[in-house]
């Protein structure tokens, strides 16, 4: 996000350090136009003109919100505030009591170590969702106006040497090293880290002997199905990896991983593991000692 020439709050980049140095009143008018400019990008509708009229937010959108508040001013507003939204004002005020509050925290509070204690026996345990994973699961249940959508990562990749049973090999590694590539949804809404689930394979087909327009509408149909795909998530697996050999030996990776066992950081350890042991199978990862539970 770039901030514009212009002075309005809401429509350029905003710190914490530039609201905490303001009057009360100067910050909660720049907290207040701010929060206005996020709910139109995130909703495509305009805000209440009157700060004390009812706002209300579907489950993704205010997740969506949550994370773009955090990202940009370093302060972190719980979901459930956020779906029960009365009022700008009220989240403007909750957005001001949150910076004070951080602000004024003793350095020895914000700046201690953790110290991490792995839970080796209870791996397997079934364990709650986050604020978000919870958002993610409710969106796609179909309760909501706007839900019945999965949110999740799809990228196109493409190879010049790719061997699917190789990729295979590889995939399946990655899915013993990393608990979450083996997580499934309960119906009860707690999320487990199944043990082990059998092997893995990456789809596979051979364009290569295609017309121009035959392979364009393969690969489109690839696309289609695994862009906007809505996987059970109460069944193994939730991410999926399909590669199509393309006219002149190229080969384009399609890969979607649902949102709900990983985040954008995740998928890019994952798409870099994938490639270190790819090129070298026989090289070995730094141990894990923790997992996400």
């Amino acid at each position: 996000m770039h901030p514009t020439s212009n002075g309005n709050a809401g429509t350029r980049s905003l710190d914490r350090g530039t609201l905490l140095a303001l009057s009360p009143a100067d910050r909660m008018r720049d907290i207040s136009a701010y929060l206005r400019d996020r709910h139109l990008r995130i909703t495509g509708h305009e805000a209440p003109a009157d700060l004390d009229e009812s706002v209300f937010l579907e489950s993704l959108q205010a997740t969506e919100l949550q994370i773009t508040i955090e990202a940009e001013l370093d302060v972190s507003i719980p979901l459930t505030d956020l779906v029960a939204m009365p009022s700008l004002r009220v989240l403007a005020e909750a957005v001001d009591r949150a910076l004070v509050s951080s602000a004024e925290a003793p350095l020895a509070e914000t700046e201690r170590e953790l110290t991490l204690r792995p839970d080796v026996a209870g791996w397997g345990e079934p364990f709650g969702l986050t604020d978000v994973q919870h958002a993610y699961w409710l969106g796609r249940s179909g309760l909501f106006e706007l839900g019945d959508v999965s949110t999740h990562v799809y990228l196109e990749l493409e190879s010049g040497d790719f061997d699917p049973v190789r990729a295979s090999v590889v995939l399946g590694r990655l899915v013993a090293r990393h608990g979450m590539l083996r997580a499934v949804v309960r119906g009860d809404g707690r999320q487990q880290v199944l043990g082990d689930v059998g092997g893995v394979e990456v789809g596979f087909e051979d364009l290569s002997g295609l017309s121009a327009g035959e392979v364009e509408g393969a690969v489109a149909a690839v696309r289609e199905r695994l862009s906007h795909e809505v996987r059970p998530a109460g069944e193994w697996p939730l991410f999926e990896v399909f590669a199509q050999r393309l006219p002149g030996g190229v080969t384009r990776v399609h890969v979607s991983v649902d949102m709900l066992i990983a985040d954008a950081a995740s998928v890019r350890i994952f798409l870099s593991e994938w490639a270190e042991l790819y090129a070298d199978p026989e090289c070995e990862l730094p141990a894990i000692d923790v997992s996400f539970r």
